[in-house]
């Protein structure tokens, strides 16, 4: 088995759990059921993609504002130089 170092706060939670200090949730499984389907729901509705960004990009692109306005500059000169991608906005 893999051993991994935990922070600070990783261990603080680890130390309650094995001094029993976190209650047990009622319905747990049909809660994280509901959840994950949430979730699920959330990232696929119409419109909504979902990007991941390297760390040294999301220290230019705070928001998704800032990334789709560079994304669309981009586009737009793709655009300029390709006719066949006029179908984006």
């Amino acid at each position: 088995m893999t051993s991994y170092e935990l922070d600070a706060e990783e261990q603080e939670i680890l130390e309650a759990f094995e001094q029993g200090h976190l209650p047990s949730i009622p319905n747990a499984d049909e809660k994280i059921k509901a959840a994950r389907q949430m979730a699920k729901n959330t990232l696929h509705e119409k419109g909504s993609h979902v990007i991941v960004l390297d760390d040294d990009v999301a220290e230019v692109f705070h928001d998704a504002k800032s990334v789709n306005d560079i994304l669309r500059a981009v586009a737009n000169v793709m655009k300029q130089r390709d006719s066949s991608l006029a179908h984006i906005k």
